[in-house]
């Protein structure tokens, strides 16, 4: 009996151990935080390209809806 509670005691100081590696690697790993920054790179350049070319964007949007109205409205329902 004392040979299965040791076996135990030693099986749940490794997992602890185990757990206690696998958080410190978790808090250590900048593969999160380079993820983070290249998500918010890729934002800040589409906001930039939507901002340099704002009018032709609106004028697009706005023929691509002119042209949908007229081909709901010729449309008989």
């Amino acid at each position: 009996m004392r040979s299965f509670m040791q076996k135990a005691k030693v099986k749940a100081q490794c997992a602890a151990l185990r757990g206690k590696m696998e958080v410190r690697e978790f808090f250590a790993g900048e593969k999160g935080a380079s993820d983070m920054v290249t998500v918010i790179i890729l934002i800040v350049i589409v906001i930039a390209v939507a901002a340099i070319f704002r009018e032709r964007l609106l004028a697009l949007v706005g023929s691509l809806f002119d042209k949908l109205d007229s081909s709901v409205a010729g449309a008989d329902l």
